[in-house]
């Protein structure tokens, strides 16, 4: 069941879904990705995988209940810390809309792979 992200969360949540939806899984490249959240904090790291997911386990919810959702999360294997903050992630992270992303590109070449979200 899919329900729409809350009203302010609408366009964050889009642009995060697009811009996870556009990562390759590892197993197809080996592309070093500059990560970015709106803290600054940053990494560059390489993607294992990407899925859907829902928070009905997290909440102890059903499908149901107002508060489920589903959504994109790539996994990530950190390469590389750039800037530290708050989550201070090592070897790994996984990332959703819930993170509040302001940028990924791809590393190397700078390229984005979807613009910065609002």
């Amino acid at each position: 069941m899919r329900r729409p992200a809350p009203a302010p969360y609408e366009r964050a949540w889009a642009a995060c879904h697009v811009q996870l939806g556009r990562l390759p899984s590892r197993s197809h490249s080996g592309t070093r990705y500059y990560i970015e959240f709106a803290d600054s904090e940053s990494y560059v790291c390489h993607v294992e995988a990407t899925h859907d997911s829902e928070n009905g386990g997290e909440l102890d919810i059903e499908d149901d209940n107002p508060l489920y959702d589903e959504f994109a999360q790539a996994a990530m294997e950190v390469i590389e810390s750039i800037r530290g903050g708050l989550r201070r992630y090592d070897n790994a992270l996984m990332l959703d809309y819930r993170d509040w992303l302001a940028t990924i590109k791809n590393a190397d070449t700078g390229a984005m792979v979807s613009p910065p979200a609002p």
